[in-house]
């Protein structure tokens, strides 16, 4: 289906594991830190917030990377490359998260770019919290749809 060699899809595959290792790690710090006092917390909770959504772009940019794609790098990139893991690209790729993924992701997109522009003050810990009671559906969602793309991987690593 795919013009990908098979140790590229091998080593794709891997890479992929390894990111939701980390992303597995920053949703159980974000656990961990979310019965921690408003204010204490608050900036962790944001920048890990922040961070576990950078780490679901990563692997995005790196599936892309993987089939020749590159990303767009206009005012809306990372929106777009959040829409394009939806697709099915024929001949080349399965979509690589479903629709109901993206749409759990969009928030903490929306959110990341919030917390980059915003000062620590200014930030609204019950929207904080919402994201971090939303995290176990949107990681668990996540984490099946990358497995299922890494099953895709693993059948053009043996050919």
């Amino acid at each position: 289906m795919a013009p990908v060699a098979p140790n590229e899809a091998a080593e794709a595959s891997q890479e992929l594991a390894a990111e939701i290792s980390n992303l597995e790690r920053t949703a159980g710090e974000i656990a961990r830190l979310a019965g921690e006092g408003p204010e204490s917390a608050k900036y962790g909770l944001s920048l890990l917030l922040m961070n576990y959504y950078t780490g679901a772009e990563r692997l995005f940019v790196r599936i892309e990377a993987l089939f020749g794609i590159r990303p767009d790098r206009g005012e809306r990139w990372h929106a777009d490359l959040l829409n394009r893991m939806t697709l099915v690209v024929p001949s080349l790729r399965p979509a690589v998260i479903t629709g109901e993924t993206a749409r759990l992701l969009r928030p903490l997109l929306g959110f990341r770019h919030v917390i980059r522009n915003l000062y620590f003050w200014d930030i609204d810990r019950a929207q904080v919290d919402r994201h971090v009671a939303d995290l176990p559906a949107i990681h668990a969602s996540l984490a099946a749809d990358v497995g299922k793309f890494r099953s895709f991987l693993e059948a053009l690593a043996e050919g």
